[in-house]
């Protein structure tokens, strides 16, 4: 059996191959981890430091080069994705896609 927990359901697979297939699975997320700039949050951080980011389980933040950071720091924001008509979108809001980035500690909260 495999489960897979997606945004809004859950999904489960009966298989004889069940083993190799989770074993596939994760080699394959575990490679395509190594080469993006991209992590995924893996429990909630609330924070009311505004040059910190909160974020919540299952986020994705987009990891951002910055020169400079301490051991252990990176640069990065949340991704947050809308389809939403263009006419109904107003530059610099949080509608329109903006990427506010703050500094987050990889290694405490991820």
């Amino acid at each position: 059996m495999l489960e897979f927990n997606l945004t809004n359901e859950k999904l489960i697979l009966f298989s004889a191959k069940a083993p190799q297939v989770k074993h596939m699975i994760d080699h394959f997320l575990t490679e395509l981890k190594k080469d993006s700039e991209y992590v995924v949050a893996v429990r909630n951080y609330i924070t009311e430091n505004r040059a910190h980011l909160s974020f919540h389980k299952g986020d994705i933040i987009r990891l951002q080069y910055m020169k400079g950071l301490e051991a252990g720091k990176q640069y990065g924001c949340i991704v947050r994705k809308k389809v939403m008509l263009l006419e109904e979108l107003k530059r610099d809001t949080p509608e329109f896609g903006r990427c506010e980035s703050f500094f987050i500690s990889l290694c405490k909260f991820l």
